[in-house]
């Protein structure tokens, strides 16, 4: 969505979930929390937490500016939750600004921090 300013707003109001009640996984699972997916390899559902959203917000940037990201996550298998995890690891890995700013920000819900991400 774009405003009348120019900014840009992402929103996903397909998969919003009531506060307080536990769901099961529905989303783009190639952006979602290391967290969720666990939860979708364990068969369990979960409480969703804001911290989930700002996850795939962080992985959502990292892939609308880098190609390459784009590249390899379109290349996961539907429904490969295992790789998915394993991809974001390894991108961390040898990201490690990121992985120390933008992803440790979406796990303390840190907004000031993640205001920074471009």
């Amino acid at each position: 969505m774009k405003t009348a300013g120019g900014k840009v707003i992402l929103n996903d109001w397909g998969c919003s979930a009531k506060e307080g009640k536990q769901v099961s996984f529905a989303g783009t699972f190639r952006y979602a929390s290391e967290e969720v997916l666990t939860s979708v390899i364990q068969g369990t559902d979960r409480l969703p937490q804001p911290k989930d959203d700002l996850h795939s917000l962080v992985r959502t940037v990292i892939a609308l500016n880098d190609v390459d990201v784009r590249k390899k996550l379109s290349d996961v298998a539907d429904g490969n939750y295992h790789d998915a995890i394993c991809f974001w690891e390894k991108w961390q890995q040898h990201n490690p600004f990121y992985a120390g700013t933008f992803f440790k920000a979406a796990e303390t819900e840190d907004y000031e921090t993640l205001k920074q991400l471009r």
